[in-house]
Order: C-alpha cells, then sequence, then structure tokens
C-alpha cells in the first residue's frame, strides 16, 4: 500500500496544531496586547 498522501496530511496536521499551541502559548503569557505587532500582519495582505 502507498501511504505516501497519508503521511502528508497527517505532517500537516501536526503542523498546524503545533502552530496552534505556540501561538496560544505565546498569547496566554504575554502581559499585555501589542496592536503594533498585530497590526503588521494586516499590512502583509
Amino acid at each position: 500500500m502507498n501511504f505516501d498522501g497519508a503521511i502528508f496530511a497527517f505532517d500537516l496536521t501536526l503542523f498546524t496544531e503545533l502552530s496552534t499551541a505556540a501561538g496560544s502559548t505565546f498569547a496566554f503569557f504575554t502581559k499585555r496586547t501589542n496592536t503594533m505587532f498585530l497590526s503588521s500582519f494586516n499590512a502583509l495582505k
């Protein structure tokens, strides 16, 4: 059997879960919201 597609999907899922965990940890431990940091991502659109 060829599991290349399943492994790729699992890797993408793992990457998104780790990204979400990193972002939520960052948001939990920051003291206040840095609006300049957030607005810089809006400028990338």
